[in-house]
């Protein structure tokens, strides 16, 4: 009997010295673990972890074996993409690259066929024609003045017509300019020849950067 009192006087004595030392500190918790810095973080003695079969290694970069198949899409910055395309209507007439060929800033992608094309380039020819007979019979007529054969107003009008067609010679330029069409291109428009109508049929594709198709 005496056995009996003395151990539970024993076990009142432990937890009243337990509720002595906890006083004054964070209640309980009464789910979970709550560590010291109050985050949910604990720590594990060697004899807990190795209750818990917890185990643990260094971090460290390495090749993994073990390989996972998933649906991916690789993405260029878009501050380093572009797109060529034409200003005019039309169909491809030749493709210069391939995918995955690197190219040069400016360099021919494609060639385009347009009717429209075709008729900007008609009206340029047209305008440079007509220039050409106006500054032709301007001399003529500067030069017959000067014989008396013709009047000033001839003059006045022939300087007119002139000017006029220079006008429209540097319209029809600038729309070509506008396509990519340039001058050097411009000179190769005679209206004859297999060369110039090739250039009059198509027009070029560039690339506006250097890259990659």
């Amino acid at each position: 009997m005496s056995r009996r009192i003395l151990a539970l006087l024993t076990l009142l004595s432990v937890a009243a010295v337990y509720l002595w030392a906890h006083e004054g500190h964070q209640a309980l918790p009464t789910k979970g673990i709550v560590g010291p810095d109050g985050k949910g973080r604990i720590a594990l003695s060697p004899e807990a972890r190795a209750a818990l079969g917890v185990q643990t290694a260094e971090v460290k970069l390495q090749e993994l074996d073990d390989r996972i198949a998933a649906p991916a899409q690789v993405v260029a910055p878009w501050q380093r993409q572009a797109y060529a395309t034409t200003r005019l209507p039309g169909k491809i007439a030749a493709i210069h690259v391939q995918p995955g060929q690197t190219v040069r800033a400016g360099q021919t992608l494609a060639d385009v066929q347009s009717l429209e094309l075709e008729s900007l380039q008609l009206e340029f020819l047209v305008a440079r024609n007509d220039t050409a007979l106006s500054e032709e019979n301007l001399q003529e007529v500067e030069t017959a003045v000067q014989k008396g054969a013709v009047s000033e107003q001839q003059v006045l009008e022939a300087k007119a017509k002139d000017q006029e067609n220079r006008n429209a010679l540097e319209i029809a330029r600038l729309k070509l300019s506008g396509l990519g069409v340039a001058a050097a291109d411009e000179k190769q428009l005679p209206g004859a020849g297999p060369r110039a109508r090739a250039a009059l049929d198509t027009l070029p594709i560039k690339s506006p950067i250097a890259g990659v198709v």
